[in-house]
This record gives C-alpha cells, structure tokens and sequence, in this order.
C-alpha cells in the first residue's frame, strides 16, 4: 500500500515539476505561465518530494525506505519522460490536473 501512495505522490510531483517547465508548459497548455507560478509550484513540488522522502522512511526504515524512493522516483521518471514526448494531454490526465487545461490537442 505504501508504494502506491509513495508512486502516485512522486509521479505528481515531477509531473508539477514538469509543467512548471516553459518549455514542457508550452505543449500542454494554451498560456504561457507565469515566472511567479512556476515559483510556487516548483516549491510545491520540492516540499512534496521532501514530504515523501521522510514518509518512506519513517514507514519503511532508512534502508529500504530510500530503496522504494528512489525506485518510485526513478519509475516516475521514466513514465513521465515518455507521455511528454508522446502523449503530453495525457499527462494533464493522470496527474488530475485535466480540469487547467484549456487548450484541446
């Protein structure tokens, strides 16, 4: 159960870190974002990340708890690397954040 809830975190956080990306941002939605979202949301992100980090391991233990992190991590990245590249309103679905976009691919 708890890889579940430590996947679906870290794969929304790099997702967010992703969009607050220009670049990537650009693909996804209609507007640009601006410098002061991207702040925040990047900040968002690093809390989450840390938030994880110490869930994993007071849950798990220090040993096996950075294992499943950086697993997640790493598993999470490599989902988002491919859904940026291929299928970028995809991404917006399975983060949950569909309902910001306001441009149709």
């Amino acid at each position: 159960m708890i890889f579940l809830l430590l996947s679906y975190l870290i794969f929304w956080a790099l997702s967010c870190i992703c969009l607050s990306i220009e670049k990537h941002a650009n693909k996804i939605f209609a507007k640009k974002i601006t410098a002061s979202a991207s702040t925040k949301l990047g900040l968002i992100v690093y809390i989450t990340l840390l938030i994880n980090l110490s869930l994993a391991i007071y849950i798990l233990g220090t040993g096996i708890g950075l294992v499943y992190f950086l697993a997640t991590l790493s598993l999470a990245h490599f989902i988002i690397v491919m859904l940026v590249s291929y299928g970028p309103k995809y991404l917006l679905l399975l983060t949950g954040l569909l309902l910001a976009n306001s441009k149709t691919n």
